[in-house]
């Protein structure tokens, strides 16, 4: 995830952020092997930024992600043939 980032020019902070710093994003999300991205709506039963419906960087990192899958899967199945 984070390489897809940095590769579309969306800018990287890491870090540890405790929920009171997150209640005040834009957009949150975690990420997982198995799931891929997925966005945090609310914390601790509050809207995350302008709510669930609002989130374009969420957006465009699980498209970049699903992309370099998609890649990664392509290339394995050519380099297997």
């Amino acid at each position: 995830v984070l390489r897809c980032a940095r590769e579309g020019g969306v800018p990287v902070r890491e870090g540890l952020y405790g929920a009171d710093l997150l209640r005040t994003a834009d957009e949150a999300f975690i990420s997982s092997t198995t799931r891929g991205i997925m966005p945090i709506g609310t914390i601790d039963g509050r809207p995350v930024g302008k709510g669930a419906g609002s989130r374009p960087l969420t957006d465009r990192l699980t498209r970049y992600l699903d992309e370099d899958v998609k890649r990664f899967m392509e290339e394995a199945a050519t380099n297997r043939s």
